[in-house]
């Protein structure tokens, strides 16, 4: 909430120190633009202070323990955040969605839920280096039995959605499915990959760990990280693909934590990241999918038509929005995972 100063222009600076407050986020690295964080600070005299993780798994360890409470505001998957909310780690954002429902897309909305605010959104798939690949990299079953060029060069990120749903798509199957028998076989593919991974851990944060030292070539990965690990590890030729089997649809939201009250400078935090001329320059800097439809018409045609951020219809039709498992089904998931780490 913007608060005003009855004092002259020369007392402004003064007057912002006095209410100002520090807006702590927890949240992926390289994942809000400098220019915004600056901005915001001008026009309302609040901080961002970020610290970062780069594994849903600690990142959600941090909130179930208790020290959650550190952050005002944390960047939660919509599956996640659901799930955590109706366990009361979150406040609910209700009246500020209701101000700004008009400028995001029902889509991405409804997967944040009415405990987070639409933050991006994207696809899951396959990132790899073009110049080591012999031929194009177009299946999910390319990410388990990888061509002989990238054998010993794979990252696999091990999260507990993401591993199993990928592999249940490389045998096209659906990769929310609680059926035993299916999840064996997409278990197995996971197994076998074993013997050809570099690294288990999100490419994303291997490339920004190693940076130039990196020898991963494939990974599995999120429709923005290719420009990262370019950025990273010098090498220009990352290219992302959403394979032919289709994909899972994600968005990620800022989320409240109970552990600390819902501050004014939070909630103008909230409002200001969402203005759509504030979202249309934060996405198309740090260069993600915005979810505001008001934001993207303020956006260029360069981005628009980033097809790695913006797939065509008919990948869209064979994709799935994430949605909830039943908690036995994710313990299945867990024990896959734990298994092979």
């Amino acid at each position: 909430m913007r608060h005003h100063c009855a004092l002259a222009t020369t007392c402004l600076f003064a007057c912002f120190q006095s209410w100002a407050d520090t807006v702590q986020l927890y949240t992926w690295e390289e994942y809000l633009a400098p220019e915004v964080i600056a901005q915001f600070t001008k026009e309302t005299g609040h901080k961002i202070s970020q610290t970062y993780f780069d594994d849903e798994e600690i990142r959600d360890s941090v909130i179930t323990s208790g020290r959650g409470e550190a952050y005002d505001l944390i960047m939660m998957h919509g599956a996640s955040l659901q799930l955590m909310a109706e366990q009361g780690f979150f406040h609910s954002l209700d009246e500020i969605n209701a101000e700004l429902k008009d400028d995001f897309d029902p889509r991405w909305s409804a997967l944040c839920g009415q405990y987070g605010l639409p933050y991006s959104w994207g696809t899951v798939g396959i990132v790899y280096r073009t110049s080591v690949s012999d031929t194009p990299i177009t299946s999910w079953q390319q990410l388990f039995t990888p061509p002989k060029e990238h054998q010993g060069k794979v990252v696999m990120y091990m999260d507990v959605l993401d591993a199993p749903s990928s592999a249940l798509l490389a045998i096209k199957e659906d990769p929310f499915t609680d059926d035993k028998k299916t999840l064996k076989k997409a278990y197995s593919l996971l197994k076998e990959q074993q013997k050809y991974l570099l690294a288990k851990e999100y490419g994303y944060g291997y490339a920004l760990r190693m940076k130039a030292k990196s020898q991963m070539t494939m990974s599995l990965g999120y429709s923005d990280d290719q420009y990262v690990m370019q950025e990273e590890t010098g090498q220009s030729d990352w290219v992302y693909v959403v394979p032919e089997e289709g994909t899972l649809l994600w968005a990620e939201c800022l989320a409240a934590p109970t552990g600390k009250p819902l501050n004014a400078a939070t909630q103008a935090f909230l409002r200001f990241i969402s203005r759509p001329e504030v979202a249309a320059k934060n996405a198309e800097t740090i260069w993600f999918a915005t979810p505001s439809n008001a934001a993207l018409k303020l956006t260029s045609e360069e981005y628009r038509s980033d097809q790695a951020l913006f797939p065509n219809q008919k990948i869209l039709e064979k994709s799935s929005l994430y949605r909830r498992l039943e908690p036995k089904a994710m313990r299945i998931r867990e024990r896959m995972i734990g298994s092979l780490e």
